[in-house]
């Protein structure tokens, strides 16, 4: 939920976003970001779903939290983006909105693949300027995941430490043999 909120803070002046982040922010509801596409190298490429009529349909792999979420910024294209593309709002209980679990490596967030069949969507931010969201988006949420690796590796080497003050070898603590 954290990549979303930073992901709609990059929007600026959008009034759709503003009133999602209100509701992030209370913990009324969760959003996450839809953008990877199967097949597509970077999560900045032109993607293949498509916006037509406020509707959106294509397919998302790897969404986290895609089960538990009210909301999905989804990256799309519509007539309006010219040769970029437009992010867009989806609600997750919208029609046409489907999951399917996907088993992947990070057991701390589930993932999913999400099908958007003619789901009834929201643009945020300008038309065309998908690309330009997408990067700054990633760029910021880098950093938030490197915090967060950061912090669980602190908490590895915190237990480590106490486990090796406390195991006793030999009637010794294991940490009396370090030099």
């Amino acid at each position: 939920m954290l990549q979303a909120t930073t992901a709609l803070q990059q929007l600026g002046d959008d009034s759709v976003a503003r009133d999602v982040l209100a509701q992030l922010a209370t913990g009324e509801k969760m959003a996450t970001l839809a953008l990877a596409e199967r097949g597509s190298r970077r999560l900045n490429a032109c993607p293949s779903a498509q916006v037509v009529n406020g509707r959106i349909s294509g397919v998302k792999t790897m969404v986290a939290e895609a089960q538990h979420v009210d909301f999905f910024i989804v990256s799309a294209c519509s007539a309006d983006d010219g040769q970029d593309y437009g992010w867009f709002l989806v609600d997750a209980a919208a029609e046409g909105v489907e999951f399917a679990p996907v088993t992947c490596i990070d057991r701390i967030r589930p993932h999913a693949d999400v099908h958007f069949t003619h789901s009834p969507c929201q643009r945020l931010g300008h038309a065309g300027a998908g690309s330009r969201y997408t990067e700054s988006a990633l760029d910021a949420v880098a950093v938030l995941i490197a915090f967060e690796q950061l912090g669980a590796a602190d908490a590895a080497l915190e237990i480590a430490l106490e486990y090796v003050k406390t195991r006793v070898a030999f009637n010794r603590p294991v940490a009396s043999y370090q030099a």
